[in-house]
C-alpha cells in the first residue's frame, strides 16, 4: 500500500451508529476522502441530512472533534463535502481502507469482513474498531491477515489506538500507525495484541468496580460518580462513562466477556445492565440511561460536590 498524502486516499466506514459516525467525521475532518456505509438507510440518512443541511446538531453533539481556533461550521462543511453516504456495500470498493464499526458481535463482524473481501481489491486494508474482540479472532474472515489490523476510536474524545495481531504485516502495522497519526489526538501504539487495546481494559476494570458497587447495593450510581469525580477531579463517572459508550454496547461488551473468560461476575453485569437495555435506556444515544440527556446531572456545575 502507498502511503501518499491524505487528500489522496479514500476511507470507508461501515457502520454510521454513534461510534461509526465518529470515526467518519474525524477521518473526514483531517482531509480524507470518506464513504459512509451502513445497509439501514434511514440511518444513513440522518446523518448526512444531518451534515449538510443542520451541521449545528453535529457541532453540538460532536464538539470534541471540533477544538481549535479555526472557524467550526466552515470547518464541518468542508468535511461534509468529503463524505459519501451509501447503503450499498459494493460503494467501498474504491477505497484505500475499510474501518469496520459494526455492532460489538464477532460473527457480525466476521460476516461482513468475509463480504468486504469478496468485493474489494486486494491491496486494500481492512480495520476493526473493535473494543473487546481481539483482531486475531476476526483475521481469517477477512482473507487478508496480513493487510488488516486494529485501529480503536475512543468515543468522546480523538484518541486512536492501533494493534497489530500475529499475522499483521509490518507494512500494514506501519501504514496504519501513519494513518492514525494524521488522525488522531493522541495515538496510542499498542506494540501487541491485547484484547481491548491499551485504554479499555483500564475503563472496563474501573467501569466493572462501579457496576458490582451498585449491583450490589452499596451505593447508588449517582454516588459513586460523585465519589469518583470528587476524588480525581474528574468530569464525568464511571456511570456518565456508560451512558456515552451505550448500555447496549456494555452489556455485549461483559457478554463477550463472558464467553471468552467464563467469569460470572461479567454475566451479572450484562444481567443488570440488560434491565436498563430493554426498558430503552440506553444511554447518551436514547437521552436516558442513567441520566437524562441534555442537561445530565453530572455535567451541571456542583454535581461533585453534591450541590445538584
Amino acid at each position: 500500500m502507498t502511503r501518499t498524502s491524505e487528500s489522496a486516499w479514500t476511507v470507508a466506514v461501515v457502520g454510521a451508529g454513534i461510534i461509526g459516525k465518529q470515526i467518519a467525521l474525524q477521518v473526514a475532518l483531517q482531509g480524507f476522502r470518506t464513504i459512509v456505509h451502513d445497509a439501514d438507510r434511514r440511518v444513513l440518512d440522518r446523518f448526512e441530512e444531518d451534515a449538510r443541511e443542520y451541521p449545528e446538531r453535529i457541532l453540538k453533539e460532536r464538539w470534541y472533534l471540533f477544538r481549535g481556533p479555526q472557524d467550526q461550521l466552515a470547518r464541518l462543511q468542508s468535511a461534509a463535502a468529503r463524505m459519501t453516504f451509501d447503503d450499498r456495500i459494493e460503494a467501498v470498493a474504491d477505497c484505500n481502507l475499510v474501518i469496520e464499526a459494526v455492532p460489538e458481535i464477532a460473527k457480525i463482524k466476521q460476516d461482513l469482513f468475509s463480504q468486504l473481501n469478496a468485493r474489494c481489491p486486494a491491496d486494500v486494508l481492512f480495520a476493526t474498531n473493535t473494543s473487546s474482540i481481539s483482531p486475531s479472532d476476526l483475521a481469517e474472515s477477512t482473507g487478508r491477515a496480513d493487510r488488516f489490523g486494529g485501529l480503536h476510536f475512543s468515543l468522546g474524545n480523538q484518541m486512536v489506538e492501533v494493534m497489530p495481531h500475529a499475522g499483521c504485516s509490518a507494512e500494514t502495522f506501519e501504514t496504519l500507525v501513519w494513518f492514525a497519526e494524521l488522525v488522531a489526538r493522541p495515538l496510542i501504539v499498542c506494540r501487541r495484541e491485547s484484547r481491548g487495546g491499551a485504554l479499555n481494559p483500564m475503563i472496563m476494570s474501573l467501569n466493572g468496580s462501579a457496576l458490582d458497587l451498585a449491583l450490589e447495593g452499596v451505593a447508588d450510581p449517582v454516588d459513586l460518580d460523585r465519589a469518583f469525580m470528587k476524588s480525581f477531579g474528574a468530569k464525568i463517572g464511571p456511570f456518565g462513562s456508560l451512558d456515552a459508550i451505550g448500555l447496549d454496547l456494555a452489556m455485549a461488551i461483559n457478554e463477550v466477556m463472558y464467553e471468552t473468560e467464563s467469569d460470572l461476575k461479567y454475566r451479572r453485569r450484562a444481567e443488570y445492565l440488560r434491565q436498563h437495555v430493554e426498558r430503552g435506556r440506553l444511554g447518551l444515544k436514547s437521552g436516558i440511561g442513567f441520566y437524562r440527556y441534555p442537561g445530565a446531572a453530572f455535567q451541571q456545575p456542583g454535581f461533585a460536590d453534591g450541590r445538584v
